[in-house]
Parts: structure tokens; C-alpha cells; sequence
């Protein structure tokens, strides 16, 4: 299952967090089931079940052009801007069924990188 992180700017913070989910859908609605609100100033219990209201309503999340795996949503709270971006993280560990380091040292080997493109 993929893994999403979740950075939430509030009212001058940065709050990050990571959920498993299929989609960006469920991430969002994984995150704000989740949602600690004692640890973000500003946002309560109402705010919480607002946003977890909207992430069940499917509320549009925009993917950023020119980006892969990459979304932004945004949320006025009481009057105030909240801005999430999503991302899906690689959750590939060296130790993993699916990531083992001998396929990471195949990838490695397969790129190609030319100096005249490092300039």
C-alpha cells in the first residue's frame, strides 16, 4: 500500500504527517481521521471534523502540473487559510521483500548520467 506524507501550513506552522492509503482519496481521509489536533494551534474538534467532513465529501484535490504523485488542497478554517500538499513517498526500504539492494544497485546501474548534463 502506497505511502502518502501530508504537510499542512496553518497559520505560520508546518505540520507533517504520513498515512497508508490506495489513493490520494483515502490519504486524505486517513490523515484527517488522524489528525492531532492538541499539537496545531488554531485547529480543534470542529475544525478536525470539518476537514475530515470535506476529505469525505472528496473535496478537489489538484494535482501540480509538471509534477508526478504530487497534490494540493486548500481549506478555509474559521476565516484562516489551511494548505495541504500530498505527496506519495517511495516506502522502499533496503531490507523489504520488494526493494532488495542488489534491484537498487541494478537501477543505479542502469541510469546514465553524462557530465555535459551536470553543467
Amino acid at each position: 500500500m502506497p505511502l502518502f506524507t501530508v504537510l499542512l501550513d496553518f497559520e505560520g506552522g508546518t505540520y507533517v504527517s504520513q498515512v497508508r492509503a490506495l489513493s490520494v482519496g483515502e490519504a486524505l481521509i486517513s490523515w484527517a481521521d488522524s489528525l492531532r489536533t492538541e499539537t496545531i494551534e488554531g485547529i480543534g474538534p470542529s475544525e478536525r471534523t470539518e476537514l475530515t467532513r470535506r476529505a469525505n465529501l472528496a473535496v478537489e484535490v489538484v494535482q501540480l502540473r509538471g509534477l508526478s504523485k504530487v497534490w494540493c488542497q486548500s481549506h478555509l478554517l474559521q476565516g484562516k487559510l489551511a494548505l495541504l500538499h500530498i505527496v506519495e513517498t517511495s516506502s522502499c526500504f533496503v531490507n523489504s521483500t520488494h526493494c532488495r539492494p542488489g534491484r537498487i544497485r541494478a537501477a543505479l546501474a542502469n541510469l546514465k548520467c553524462n557530465s555535459a548534463t551536470l553543467e
